[in-house]
């Protein structure tokens, strides 16, 4: 039995089932200063720290193993400072309907929340998929896609890259209010997946 679970209220528990873990988590409300520090810029070229400044935060919440990496261009300000619940509550619906097994999904951001604002960091992305042991990597948003294959013209479709399976599709901007066309896409690129 997991203990833990049975501390979740009902309206959680099919996402914990579904193999999420703190997905989102809002963080408990401290003082500035403490918060101020989780996001201390250490300097990016410390080659002694492989997770510097908001990466190690976004370690913290990367499970492994995961079958798939999700990530979409405002996905460091979603595990950091600035979380956006319709984006949140987007792809905690999607996660939820696919009912793919425990394990199936993982989060990991290709721009890390900075002073300055986000900062596209691919070989740190690279690095985290490699953690998670996923063999697909599902890029939502033409942002995204920009910052890991700048080559890559945005169309939603499948492709081989670094011996991985890269899903290329919609970005939450696409999707939300609720863009049904788009949804679509969506739903039908990732139940053809077939991780259930």
């Amino acid at each position: 039995m997991d203990a833990p679970s049975l501390r979740l209220s009902e309206r959680f528990r099919p996402w914990h089932a579904a193999g999420l873990r703190y997905l989102f988590r809002p963080a408990a409300p401290s003082p500035a200063p403490t918060r101020q520090a989780a996001y201390e810029p250490t300097p990016a070229n410390d080659p002694a720290d492989p997770w510097p400044g908001s990466w190690k935060l976004y370690r913290s919440k990367l499970a492994t193993p995961s079958r798939t990496v999700w990530t979409y261009a405002d996905l460091g300000l979603d595990l950091g400072s600035r979380p956006d619940s319709q984006r949140r509550d987007l792809f905690r619906l999607i996660i939820h309907f696919l009912k793919w097994p425990k394990g199936s999904v993982t989060f990991w951001p290709v721009a890390a929340e900075t002073d300055a604002g986000l900062e596209p960091d691919p070989e740190r992305f690279w690095r985290g998929v490699a953690e998670a042991r996923a063999s697909v990597v599902i890029i939502f948003g033409r942002r995204a896609l920009s910052m890991l294959f700048p080559e890559e013209i945005f169309a939603p479709r499948i492709f081989p890259a670094r011996g991985l399976t890269i899903v290329v599709q919609p970005g939450p901007s696409d999707l939300l209010p609720d863009n049904r066309a788009a949804k679509k896409i969506v739903w039908d690129t990732l139940r053809s997946l077939n991780l259930g």
